[in-house]
């Protein structure tokens, strides 16, 4: 722009700012205005849709561009330039008015508009500096021509027709040398077809074309035969067999272009290209990005990428794609090779009836996926628990693939599966295409041999069953068919426990279930035995209490119970209960100090247990009396080591009248022997001040200061007494707290806040709230860390109250003053999102749109971004924008 102040620069382009704004939601875009000036001549570019430009005419002076729809915000700018003296925009017109002397020329690139200004004998060569054959406006001299030079083209065009291809090359590389600029672009680009015609018979010429342009580009990259040059490039380089090249510059067109037709091939024929060359995952790549881009026009390559996915076997990409797919549409899509992978693609991810409906389309064909479909059926009904369709599944893939390694081991599966319904003998001769020397190989004769020892159980023949098992032992000793063997032995054991527990035979019961646990870790029973376990030794405990042995079956009990922490059932903790309470009821000769024990143990164990009332009160009384007793006798020695070897649980205690009346005694005493600052601090417990807020700031205190202000202390104390009263559930005393401690405010308001968060009734909790947030609003320093929350409370209150007015400045603060992260970040959102709301209640349209529009570009994901892009599309309708698209 030199030549131009920089004021007028400022000007030019704030003019043509205000004509942006206007004409973007015509659906012009216009994204950017450029001014550009050399010595000969000054170019205005405007980069907009040029569907939004109806005609561009001249008329004298001054360039008239009419545009579909008005420009919102009229606009006219003078500017000192050599070539263009003013910019006008009003109506549906851009008229540029030029100075005398001036030509000009228009034409389109793939960006926009561009106009060029210059003398009007340059002009020519301006444009055709720019590549531009054929300007929107233009004299009747737009080139200079050459009559020698034509007649070359000519030359060149015949010897092409008639396959003289290297007298064509000659003829066009001379031209492409020339001082002319117009005839060697034209040469460079007609190279590039005449090596396209000579592939046809010699196919290396392919590579020539594809070089030249290429070439063409890179000499001519302004040229409006770029984008065409590119594309036959890239068919060149596909007919040379040079696919890696040709999609390198499919790239280059998807990204080079802006018309969507041309863009869509590209990225279709890169994945192609891909494919072609069996690179699937690329060629998968590049058709996910196709139908991210092309939504709506992306059936037949959804197909595709079906068929690949399955193809490299990426089950969870195959089951996006087809889940919502009917067994019918997929049929008519895929072969029955890849039906049988989208069926396991289905069995694997856990939908089995689709995965069963295409097995049974590939069981009714005669095609080779047969069997398998039969034998992925059969697994897929094993997987859902269906036996009755899993034997019929069995029974039909034995008629299909009859004495072959699949038919056979359907047999065994059908006899495993069925093992009751027939006799040793029975089986026997089912299995007999299974005990031949073919059939050896597959390794089925163990489980044969299983099948004949449970079916020998069943028969109840014992001498052919030990036989069996011996047989069995001596061929198959390794083999995995030995955990079946494992488990007739392990069932064999656990009946024979059973049997001795029911006859209360206990101890032979133990060690036939603890046999098992040891030798067989892994057993189904192990829950069982576990509970008869339980019970058993349940049984002797409580066969000890009721014969009055309470301190043996409390034994019983704590041993049963440390030594399984994972099994205190309620029935032991309530036996133990039974036990210690009798224990310590019944027995005479317990002493003071072992009741005690024994009454903590059990409060400690049990503390909501059926006789915590009777256990307290026993604690309570031997430990009063024995105080009582020492003190009043004055024993002072004897009544401080009481305290010493009670206090733990004493200072626990939940009767505080118990507490403080044993604390009295002890103070007492210990004032007695001159022991007055240990004396406070028990006082410290038991005294209350004056002041009715805080009831135990203690004997200290009260000593000192009768009066204590609550301002004398310091923050952390301040905390503790008002987390102790709002423990205490007094929350007049601790608002009123809260109220008098002028010392730190901030402090004391964000203690509010946080008990108010807490509160459960809501008329108390939004008055807390109110009033929280009336104290940061009149006076700035009240404000704490957090306080934003406050903010955004009292905003969502007055939007739900549909005080929309009022609930705008609070929102906007919380907006204004949180970080855009994590969980703050979806609260910020919430903020905008009622904001918007609340603006459209107050008819606030555009205001709410921005708001909205704010809450669709924060990045991640939440609700309020799908709410505010369904309130944007729903607005856009209210202003009867749908027809702009």
């Amino acid at each position: 722009m030199a030549g131009m102040s920089k004021r007028a620069r400022i000007a030019l382009f704030v003019a043509f700012a205000a004509c942006i704004a206007a004409i973007e939601p015509l659906d012009l875009q216009a994204q950017e205005v450029l001014l550009r000036k050399d010595a000969i001549s000054t170019e205005l570019f405007l980069r907009i849709s040029t569907q939004s430009v109806s005609s561009i005419e001249q008329d004298g002076t001054k360039v008239i561009v009419h545009f579909k729809d008005n420009i919102e915000k009229p606009f006219n700018q003078r500017f000192d330039d050599k070539y263009i003296q003013s910019i006008t925009g009003s109506g549906k017109q851009l008229i540029i008015t030029l100075k005398g002397n001036t030509d000009f020329g228009a034409f389109y690139d793939p960006h926009g508009l561009r106009f060029i200004a210059a003398h009007q004998r340059q002009l020519d060569n301006v444009l055709l500096s720019y590549g531009v054959g054929a300007p929107m406006l233009r004299k009747d001299n737009i080139r200079i021509e050459d009559p020698a030079l034509d007649a070359q083209l000519a030359l060149a065009d015949n010897y092409k027709r008639d396959k003289r291809f290297p007298e064509a090359v000659a003829i066009l590389r001379g031209l492409i040398s020339s001082n002319n600029p117009f005839y060697a672009q034209d040469a460079s680009f007609r190279l590039g077809s005449v090596y396209m015609d000579m592939g046809a018979t010699i196919p290396t010429a392919f590579l020539e074309a594809g070089l030249a342009y290429d070439e063409f580009v890179k000499r001519f990259p302004d040229s409006n035969r770029v984008l065409q040059a590119k594309i036959l490039s890239a068919l060149a380089k596909e007919s040379s067999g040079d696919m890696s090249s040709a999609i390198s510059t499919y790239r280059d067109i998807y990204a080079y272009s802006s018309d969507m037709e041309t863009r869509r091939h590209a990225l279709i024929r890169i994945a192609e290209l891909y494919q072609e060359l069996h690179d699937n995952p690329h060629a998968i790549e590049a058709y996910e990005n196709y139908v991210s881009v092309f939504k709506a026009e992306a059936d037949d390559v959804r197909n595709i990428l079906g068929k690949l996915y399955l193809n490299e076997e990426l089950i969870d990409k195959a089951y996006r794609l087809y889940e919502n797919a009917s067994v019918a549409s997929v049929s008519d899509m895929l072969d029955d090779s890849q039906l049988l992978a989208l069926a396991r693609v289905f069995k694997d991810k856990g939908v089995p009836q689709k995965a069963i409906d295409i097995y049974q389309q590939l069981t009714s064909k005669s095609s080779p996926e047969a069997v398998s479909a039969w034998e992925d059926l059969a697994e897929t009904y094993r997987m859902v628990g269906d036996v009755p369709r899993l034997t019929e599944a069995l029974v039909n893939l034995m008629a299909v693939a009859g004495i072959t390694e699949s038919g056979l081991r359907a047999r065994v599966d059908f006899a495993e599966l069925n093992v009751n319904a027939r006799t040793a003998d029975e089986w026997k001769d089912f299995f007999a295409p299974i005990y031949t020397d073919d059939a050896e190989s597959y390794g089925l004769r163990p489980r044969t041999e299983m099948v004949l020892l449970k079916a020998l159980q069943n028969d109840g023949d014992a001498v052919r069953l030990a036989a069996k098992i011996d047989e069995y032992l001596a061929f198959y000793a390794n083999d995995e068919q030995n955990a079946e063997l494992s488990k007739l032995k392990e069932q064999m054991l656990f009946d024979k426990g059973v049997a001795f527990q029911e006859a209360k035979e206990y101890e032979g019961a133990v060690v036939m279930y603890r046999q098992i646990l040891a030798s067989f870790p892994d057993s189904p029973h192990k829950d069982a035995i576990q509970k008869n376990i339980d019970d058993i030794y349940y049984s002797i405990a409580h066969d000890k209490f009721d014969a009055g042995n309470f301190y043996q079956a409390i034994t019983d009990v704590e041993d049963w119970m440390v030594n399984h922490t994972d099994n205190k059932t309620n029935r032991w903790t309530a036996l133990w209960e039974d036990s210690m309470y009798q224990y310590v009821t019944s027995t005479a000769s317990l002493s003071p100090k072992m009741l005690r024990y024994r009454a903590r143990v059990y409060l400690a164990y049990a503390p909501r247990g059926k006789y915590v009332r009777d256990m307290r009160r026993l604690l309570e009384q031997s430990f009063s009396m024995d105080l009582s007793d020492a003190y009043a006798s004055g024993g002072n020695a004897k009544l401080l080591d009481l305290y010493q070897e009670n206090y733990p649980w004493l200072d626990l205690w939940p009767d505080q009248s118990f507490n403080n009346r044993a604390k009295i005694f002890v103070a007492k005493t210990l004032l007695n022997v001159g022991m007055p600052n240990e004396a406070a601090r028990l006082y410290d417990d038991i005294v209350p001040t004056t002041d009715p807020i805080y009831a135990n700031i203690g004997y200290t205190l009260c000593r000192n200061n009768v009066v204590y202000n609550i301002n004398n202390l310091t923050a952390e104390e301040f905390k503790t007494i008002v987390q102790e009263t709002a423990g205490c559930k007094k929350p007049e005393y601790t608002i009123a707290l809260l109220d008098k401690y002028t010392a730190n405010r901030p402090l004391a308001l964000k203690m509010r806040y946080d008990i108010a968060k807490l509160t459960t009734d809501d008329v108390k909790r939004e008055a807390e709230f109110r009033h929280i947030y009336l104290q940061l609003t009149t006076n700035s320093g009240n404000v704490f860390d957090g306080c934003e929350e406050v903010y955004l409370e009292t905003g969502m209150l007055e939007y739900k109250r549909n005080n929309f007015t009022s609930a705008l400045s609070p929102l906007q603060y919380y907006v204004d003053n949180t970080k855009d992260d994590g969980q703050d970040n979806q609260k910020k959102a919430q903020a905008l999102y009622y904001i918007a709301r609340s603006l459209i209640n107050l008819n606030e349209h555009d205001r709410a749109v921005d708001y909205f529009r704010q809450i669709v570009a924060m990045p991640g994901e939440s609700t309020y971004k799908v709410m505010a892009q369904s309130e944007l599309e729903n607005e856009k309708w209210q202003k009867g924008d749908a027809q702009q698209g």
